[in-house]
Order: C-alpha cells, then sequence, then structure tokens
C-alpha cells in the first residue's frame, strides 16, 4: 500500500563558528493528531473486531515501531563505526592524529542519529493507556425525574385521601348515616369503600346516585392543578357485582343481535359501564358495538356482523 506523506525540510543543527556547508534534514509534517479511542471506534464501524481489540493492536503496533525504529538507528550505528574502522591510514593528513580523526567524523554523524531520533519522536505516537479512569457514578436525570414523580404521587394521594374522607363524613353525617370509610390505592386509584345499614339510598337506580357522589368526590380531591388522582366510591363491592350483571346482558344481547339479525340498542350507560360492554364483547367476531347519542344519554349499539341466513350457512358449513 503507497501512502503520501507530507514533508518539510529543516536546517540541521551546528555551532555558531562552525564554517562546514549548511544541511537540511526532512521531517514529517504533521496537521494534526488522532486519538486512539477514536480510531478504534472508526476501525470497528468497518469489521467485526471489539474496540478493545483493535486498542490492544493498537498499543502492540505503537510498540512494534518504536522497537524497529531503535533497530534501525542502531544499525546505522553499527554501520559508522564500520565504516571508520576499516578507513585507510593514508587517507588521514599526517598532520593530524589518526585517534583525532574518528571523534571529528563522530560529529559529522551525530545530527543523522539525532535526526532519526527525532523522527521516531514524532512519527510514532506516545503510548496511550486504553483504561479509561473510574468515573463515579452519577445518577442519571432520568432516574431522578422519575424518583421525584413517585414521592410526589405519593404525597397527592395522601392529600387526596385526607380531603376525600372529610368530604365523604360530612356528606353522612348531614344524612345522618352511619357509614365505615375503607380507603384502598392500587394502580394509582382511591378506591371509597363504604360500609354501613341502609346505604341503598347512596346507590340510587342502577348506580346513579352513586355515579353522581363519584363525580363530585373527584372534584374535590383534585381542586388544584397538579397531579390528578382518580377517586372510586364503592358500596359493599356494588360495583364488581354490577360488572358482572353487565358482562352477562352483553352476552345475552349479543345472542340476541345474531339471531334476529338486527342491532340491538341498549339504555343509557355511564363511560365507566359502557366500556365494560365493549371489553365483554371485543372478542365475539359475530357482533360489533359502538356508542352513539350525547351524554348523558349516551348508549351502547349491539350489531351482527353477518345476516341470519348467512350466519346459518357457515354454521352449518363448519358443522
Amino acid at each position: 500500500m503507497n501512502m503520501a506523506v507530507q514533508y518539510d525540510f529543516y536546517k540541521n543543527p551546528s555551532p555558531k563558528d562552525s564554517k562546514k556547508r549548511v544541511r537540511y534534514h526532512a521531517r514529517v509534517v504533521p496537521y494534526g493528531t488522532v486519538d486512539t479511542n477514536k480510531l478504534a471506534q472508526r476501525i470497528h464501524s468497518r469489521c467485526t473486531v471489539t474496540p478493545a481489540d483493535v486498542k490492544a493492536v493498537l498499543s502492540s503496533l505503537s510498540d512494534v515501531v518504536i522497537e524497529e525504529l531503535k533497530d534501525i538507528v542502531a544499525d546505522i550505528k553499527e554501520e559508522r563505526k564500520a565504516e571508520q574502522s576499516v578507513k585507510p591510514v593514508s587517507e588521514i593528513p599526517q598532520a593530524e592524529p589518526i585517534v583525532e580523526a574518528a571523534p571529528a567524523k563522530e560529529t559529522e554523524e551525530k545530527p543523522v542519529i539525532a535526526q532519526v531520533e527525532e523522527t521516531i519522536e514524532e512519527v510514532v505516537p506516545q503510548k496511550v493507556d486504553t483504561e479509561q479512569p473510574e468515573q463515579p457514578e452519577k445518577t442519571a436525570p432520568a432516574v431522578e425525574k422519575a424518583a421525584q414523580k413517585a414521592v410526589d404521587k405519593k404525597a397527592a394521594l395522601a392529600e387526596a385521601e385526607e380531603k376525600g374522607r372529610a368530604f365523604l363524613s360530612k356528606i353522612f353525617e348531614e344524612m345522618d348515616l352511619d357509614v365505615t370509610i375503607d380507603v384502598k390505592e392500587k394502580n394509582g386509584y382511591l378506591t371509597f369503600d363504604l360500609k354501613g345499614k341502609n346505604l341503598g339510598i347512596l346507590i340510587g337506580r342502577r348506580g346513579d346516585t352513586l355515579d353522581s357522589l363519584q363525580f363530585l368526590l373527584n372534584l374535590v380531591i383534585n381542586d388544584k392543578n397538579g397531579i390528578k388522582v382518580k377517586g372510586i366510591v364503592d358500596i359493599e363491592n356494588y360495583r364488581a357485582k354490577r360488572e358482572e350483571t353487565l358482562i352477562g346482558l352483553s352476552h345475552k344481547l349479543a345472542a340476541k343481535a345474531r339471531k334476529t339479525g338486527q342491532k340491538v340498542v341498549l339504555e343509557p350507560m355511564n363511560p365507566q359501564e359502557r366500556r365494560i360492554i365493549h371489553m365483554a364483547l371485543q372478542n365475539d367476531r359475530r357482533v360489533s358495538t359502538y356508542s352513539e347519542g350525547e351524554e348523558p344519554y349516551r348508549k351502547v349499539v349491539i350489531v351482527p356482523e353477518v345476516p341470519v341466513k348467512e350466519y346459518r350457512k357457515k354454521e352449518s358449513k363448519q358443522a
């Protein structure tokens, strides 16, 4: 592989009073440095070798290049010494002792060795410690934010429970009802479970009074612009029983829609009860559901997917 190297000529150092001819030597002109980590990442992006392996190879390469260049310098010194030892005595001026000729020759050759050593320092990068210093662990901003959010949520739930208890207790006191309030938190919701005697008046027709009480409760516990808390008011597990009733009703009316081939319109329901109907029939591919109308008279509509005759034909074929 051939590569072009930018270089320039520099004047050899010599004593000020020297009358010898000025000599120059070539030196590589550097345009910048490349960090070992950056070089390893670039090599890693072009092959399957890991950055750690690349760094190890670069480090070993640096050591090998330094050793090879040192060997070259040593060879140059040996060659110069050999040339001096075989030089004929007749070529040395008689006025000067032979012993003094060697130092003179050596002084001329010192700049060459110095040049090679300088080139080694310039061309070969210093060995870089590939091991990164251990950095103190820092808590990520996202973790701190999540932790703070959890603390704020817990505080909001505690405040909402206190407000809800005070609000409901005042209402029951005005109604002269003996009610026990049990508050439970689950999945970020607060359930106010009411227990006592003659609490049917708080439920109303199909839970209308209970839903109104729950609506007022949520207004009270979320009176500030902050974390919203969902409050649910239940009386002796009424809502679970109501859900079972609605699921049974949805399957019964779905069967009616399939049998008659006509849509079935349910009575007006609140959003929570409509959601129960939709969820109960979402896996029944023979019918579909949607809501129509405006609150508080919005209703669920159950529609058969195919006419009765086509449906019965499919049933007979499958049988």
